[in-house]
């Protein structure tokens, strides 16, 4: 069985690709667990944006590689200025308490696909700091 560091390392070795894939795999896999959870697919869209900017924010800095995933995912037509000032709005501590929260109130399978979506944001710029480490720890716990 792989350590969880393998496990993280794992995810780093993906190809943009892939981890573009399980990210995308992801959504639809927890869309609809979010919006009955929060109630409209608005209230869920608003959520993907918070734990988006939790996740790109956790190691304090934005790359490119991570903006361009983002405009990807989402088919977004904004700047990296624009995503940057999106990220420092809606992300930071009270952003990562919420994509905890939120986490916890999932069912196994929802929380899965949860932890695949924020990996695959945490390693498409081929490394995952000790910030993100802990964050990952934090959603699995």
């Amino acid at each position: 069985m792989a350590t969880f560091n393998e496990f993280m390392q794992d995810y780093v070795n993906k190809s943009y690709d892939e981890l573009l894939a399980f990210a995308n795999l992801s959504m639809a896999d927890l869309t609809g667990e979010l919006v009955s959870l929060l109630g409209d697919k608005e209230s869920a869209t608003r959520a993907y944006m918070v734990v988006t900017a939790a996740c790109l924010g956790v190691d304090g800095k934005l790359t490119t590689l991570e903006y361009t995933f983002l405009k990807d995912l989402l088919g977004l037509d904004m700047s990296y200025g624009d995503v940057k000032g999106l990220v420092e709005e809606l992300g930071g501590s009270d952003a990562m308490e919420l994509t905890d929260r939120l986490a916890d109130s999932l069912s196994a399978q929802g929380k899965a696909a949860f932890l695949t979506f924020c990996l695959s944001f945490l390693a498409v710029d081929e490394s995952i700091s000790r910030e993100e480490v802990a964050f990952v720890k934090q959603l699995m716990a």
